[in-house]
């Protein structure tokens, strides 16, 4: 009887794990079973074996996340539904078109895709679109932090708006890097480094877009190319080599301010601001009233600010420290003509607030203040060429305020003590009450200064206190400068 109630009991346990799996296989799993797979839909949490699949499941919405872990995926990816698509890493997580087709191809709006290399498309011997991400009729959609190489084109946009690529590496494709065609209006190209294509950006009937801070290198035909494509904004961009060709176009190429780094620039900074003293033209409607004397650089901070650097070194290793208000960078260069380097560094104060101490190799030096807002300041400052490390603070950072209270506390200990000797000396002289009061003063300034009454007055007490502080003001890290009408002093009345 007891054997068959078990058996009994071990049916309907075995029943009973059959049921549960065949539910979650039918409404959780989407037919895929308990199968973990290096894909996953961050918003349902399911997994998969295959991008695409995860993409193409009904359980994947609009608005979803996908989340791929490093490795190959010979794929070819269709974005037809609003994702975020996002790579453990861009060098690691690689989706490969195996030399056929497009590689990504994006239709749906609002699609985000981040952190891949997208490499390897078709030839384009039937396809003229094939690439390594083709986007049609797609808006409010952003491709960042991708590498995209050895396609036929790098990336495409075809009647697509207010899209944004941005710090993207995009080289050796076989036809351009970027290409914007067919009323690709409104985009923003930013912080991409495109290199070593035949042309860089091809950008052909496409209006109003802002290409700024990307670095254009080594691109054979072109680095831009623009046709009939107006009204873009153009500014801190390195454009490195020859080739600029506008056909058709009226555009912008500085803020008012500033405009691009252009290697063939053959002009000179007699005012030493950085910038040119002449125009560098493009072509008569096309003109870059602000050149930049040295290349651009743009950081990102903690705190959500960038600091940009335009310099004639190479810049190297930058930090920014909030909680002691500090910027520290290494800048290099492998030639010594010119003899000297500078830097003009554009600071928001909510990174560091003005007025700025500059040290270069351990040494304070002047720097002039270009131009300053409500939110920001621009600096220029030069040394001699080599490999020297900066670095800025804020005069009055946290560290400096911790410096001065210290110093005061202990001017006033100083005090204390001085004032506590002469207690004596008061008592004595105060108890003759018919001395003058001159008198009385004399005898105390005399003894503190280690004189007679016939002495100076405390003159040598007040030299004394005065050499103190400046000794507390060196030490506080007090040799910066004091800002006044655009030039900086350093701490003996030394001007710029």
């Amino acid at each position: 009887m007891n054997r068959k109630l078990l058996a009994l009991g071990l049916i309907i346990i075995s029943l009973s794990i059959l049921l549960s799996y065949l539910v979650y296989v039918k409404f959780f799993s989407g037919g895929r079973g308990f199968a973990v797979g290096p894909v996953h839909n961050l918003s349902t949490g399911l997994n998969y074996t295959a991008i695409q699949e995860a993409i193409n499941d009904d359980n994947t919405k609009n608005g979803h996340t996908i989340f791929v872990e490093d490795g190959i995926y010979y794929e070819h990816l269709v974005m037809n539904k609003s994702l975020s698509l996002v790579g453990e890493s861009a060098e690691g997580t690689i989706i490969d078109g195996n030399v056929t087709g497009i590689v990504v191809t994006v239709k749906a709006n609002n699609v985000k895709i981040s952190n891949f290399t997208i490499q390897r498309s078709g030839p384009a011997e039937s396809d003229p679109h094939e690439g390594g991400v083709y986007i049609e009729r797609s808006n409010y959609t952003s491709i960042s932090n991708c590498i995209v190489k050895d396609n036929f084109s790098g990336i495409q946009a075809l009647f697509s708006e207010n899209n944004t690529f941005a710090y993207n590496r995009v080289f050796s494709n076989r036809y351009a890097g970027l290409t914007l065609l067919s009323f690709t209006k409104n985009n923003t190209v930013v912080n991409n480094t495109i290199a070593s294509n035949p042309n860089g950006i091809w950008c052909e009937y496409s209006s109003n877009n802002l290409f700024k801070d990307n670095t254009l290198m080594s691109n054979s035909q072109y680095l831009i190319w623009l046709r009939k494509s107006n009204s873009s904004t153009i500014f801190h961009n390195n454009f490195v080599g020859r080739n600029v060709a506008v056909l058709g176009s009226i555009d912008v190429w500085d803020n008012e301010l500033e405009g691009n780094y252009w290697s063939e620039y053959n002009g000179t900074d007699a005012d030493h601001d950085g910038i040119g003293d002449t125009v560098y033209t493009i072509d008569e409607n096309n003109i870059d009233h602000y050149p930049l004397m040295g290349m651009f650089y743009s950081f990102n901070t903690s705190l959500g600010e960038q600091v940009n650097v335009i310099s004639n070194s190479t810049v190297e290793g930058f930090e920014c420290f909030a909680a002691n208000s500090t910027i520290r960078m290494q800048v290099s260069s492998a030639s010594s003509i010119p003899s000297f380097g500078f830097c003009r560094v554009t600071i928001p104060h909510d990174v560091l607030a003005p007025p700025y101490i500059v040290i270069v190799n351990d040494s304070a030096v002047l720097y002039s203040v270009l131009n300053k807002t409500a939110s920001s300041s621009i600096i220029y400052f030069s040394y001699a060429h080599s490999t020297v490390e900066i670095i800025i603070t804020s005069k009055f950072s946290s560290s400096s305020l911790q410096s001065f209270l210290a110093a005061t506390i202990l001017v006033f200990l100083c005090l204390f003590e001085l004032l506590r000797g002469l207690m004596p000396k008061a008592q004595s002289v105060f108890a003759h009450s018919d001395l003058p009061l001159l008198y009385i003063w004399i005898e105390l300034m005399g003894d503190l200064s280690g004189s007679s009454s016939s002495g100076s007055f405390g003159l040598v007490t007040l030299e004394n206190l005065f050499s103190t502080l400046d000794v507390l003001g060196l030490a506080m890290g007090e040799v910066g400068r004091h800002e006044g009408d655009g030039c900086c002093f350093d701490g003996f009345g030394a001007g710029c």
